[in-house]
């Protein structure tokens, strides 16, 4: 990570990137593998948490599956990975919540309740749990 920030050494870099601004953090991350990695693992948003620095931020879907996020200190959108394309996401209603580090997307198949959680931890979506009824 020191080749980031011109050899400062590791600690420091990481201090200085924990006050980076979140909606920029995949932008830096492709072009440092180390700082990538950090931001994949988690680490990043433990140590964010832990020295008191949160952030909000505004996600909004006005496509089928597409999403985007919204730094409103900033006035930056960033976009975030399409949701898996699982019928009843595309077809009828959807709700969404933001918790953590997490957005849930609750949908209703005939059988079931669907969720998708997408990971500001990891840029992914994943199939949740299936839920009783």
């Amino acid at each position: 990570m020191s080749e980031l920030i011109g050899g400062i050494g590791r600690e420091l870099a990481i201090s200085c990137l924990l006050r980076l601004p979140r909606s920029y953090y995949y932008d830096v991350a492709c072009v440092d593998r180390s700082f990538y990695s950090l931001v994949r693992s988690g680490n990043l948003y433990r140590l964010r948490r832990a020295v008191g620095i949160a952030e909000q931020m505004i996600y909004c879907s006005c496509n089928v599956l597409e999403w985007e996020g919204f730094d409103p200190c900033r006035q930056r959108w960033f976009g975030i990975p399409s949701m898996p394309p699982i019928e009843c996401f595309m077809l009828a209603d959807k709700e969404s919540l933001a918790v953590g580090t997490s957005i849930l997307v609750f949908g209703k198949r005939v059988e079931s309740h669907v969720v998708l959680r997408y990971s500001l931890l990891t840029n992914s979506w994943t199939t949740g749990e299936m839920m009783n009824t």
